[in-house]
C-alpha cells in the first residue's frame, strides 16, 4: 500500500489560500507526509500589455514568493518540510501535470471556487489529466476531525476509496466511516412503472447488493452503511445533501467507476461533484490504499 509522501498545493493569491494552507497542514501532519510544495503560477501574459512597463521594473516572482512565505509562517503548522514554487506558464494545467510527475506528487490540493451549477474548466481538465489523488477544499470548510463519508457504486475502485477514507479516519482516532450508495431508477422508465412498487423493489435490490458488498470486502466493523434513493434529484445533489445532514468533514469518491443497475456512474458523478460549489471538501481517490 502506497503512502502519501509528497503533496502539492495550488495557490492563487486570493483569500482561499489561507484555508488551503491550514487544511493541508492538518492533512500533511496526520499522513506523516515527507514534503509539501506550494505552487503559484504567475499569469503574466494576461498583464503583459497593460502593465509591461511596470513589470519590467520589479521582480514579481520574488515578491510573490515573499508573500507566500509570510502566509506560511502564519498558517502552516505541520512539522513537514515545505518548498515554494513560483512559475510563469501560460498553461496552468500542463504546469501542474509536469510538477506532479517531476516531484512524484501523491496528492494535489486545490481550492473549490466553482459556481453551483458547475463551471470550472481548469478543474475539469485537471480531473481528467491527473493520475494522483485530488483534494478540493471549499472556503467554508472546517478543519477535518475524522467524520468521513465515502460513496460506492459497488465497483473495485470504490473499495479503494472506502479503504483510504477508513485509513484516514483512523489517523483521526475514528474507527468507522459512513459509506453511501445512491440508487436511482432511470427516468425513461417512469411512465411504464408503478412508482411506489418500483421504488420498493429497487431499494430492496440495492440493499441486498450493499450488504453483499460490505461482507465481501470485510467492511462490517469499519463502515456505517447509508442507502438512499436519488428520487427526482441528481445523484451528485443527493450526495451533497446527505453529506450536509451527516456533517461530513470530507467526501471520498473514486475517480473511476462502472455502470450498474443503479445508474451510479462514478466518473460522471465524480465530475459533477468536483465542478460544483461543494460545501464539503472532496477527496478524489486515484492512488492506492494508504500504508
Amino acid at each position: 500500500m502506497n503512502k502519501v509522501k509528497n503533496i502539492l498545493v495550488a495557490l492563487d493569491l486570493t483569500d482561499i489560500d489561507v484555508k488551503l494552507i491550514e487544511y493541508t497542514s492538518v492533512i500533511a501532519d496526520k499522513l506523516g507526509a515527507e514534503k509539501v510544495y506550494f505552487l503559484h503560477n504567475i499569469k503574466k501574459f494576461e498583464l503583459a500589455e497593460l502593465f509591461k512597463e511596470q513589470l519590467d521594473k520589479i521582480d514579481i516572482e520574488n515578491i510573490i514568493e515573499e508573500n507566500i512565505e509570510k502566509l506560511l509562517k502564519r498558517h502552516y503548522t505541520a512539522p513537514i518540510e515545505n518548498e515554494i514554487l513560483v512559475s510563469e506558464d501560460p498553461d496552468t494545467v500542463s504546469l501542474i501535470r509536469y510538477i506532479v510527475t517531476k516531484f512524484e506528487i501523491n496528492l494535489v490540493v486545490l481550492g473549490n471556487k466553482n459556481n453551483i451549477n458547475g463551471s470550472g474548466t481548469v478543474s475539469s481538465k485537471l480531473l481528467h489529466s491527473l493520475r494522483c489523488d485530488i483534494l478540493s477544499v471549499n472556503r467554508e470548510a472546517e478543519l477535518p476531525k475524522g467524520n468521513f463519508l465515502a460513496t460506492t457504486d459497488f465497483s473495485k475502485f470504490s473499495v479503494t476509496a472506502i479503504q483510504k477514507a477508513n485509513a484516514m479516519a483512523q489517523l483521526f482516532g475514528e474507527n468507522k466511516i459512513d459509506v453511501l450508495h445512491i440508487f436511482k431508477i432511470p427516468q425513461v422508465y417512469f411512465p411504464y412503472l408503478e412508482p411506489k412498487a418500483s421504488l420498493e423493489k429497487a431499494e430492496k435490490h440495492s440493499s441486498a447488493k450493499l450488504d453483499k458488498f460490505i461482507k465481501k470486502n470485510q467492511l462490517e466493523n469499519k463502515v456505517n452503511p447509508i442507502l438512499k434513493s436519488a428520487g427526482d434529484k441528481s445523484i451528485s445533489k443527493q450526495i451533497r445533501e446527505i453529506a450536509k445532514e451527516q456533517n461530513t468533514d470530507i467526501i471520498f469518491i473514486s475517480g473511476r467507476g462502472q455502470n450498474s443497475f443503479n445508474a451510479f456512474l462514478a466518473g460522471s458523478v465524480c465530475e459533477a461533484l468536483f465542478t460544483s460549489k461543494l460545501k464539503r471538501p472532496l477527496w478524489i481517490v486515484r492512488g492506492k490504499k494508504l500504508s
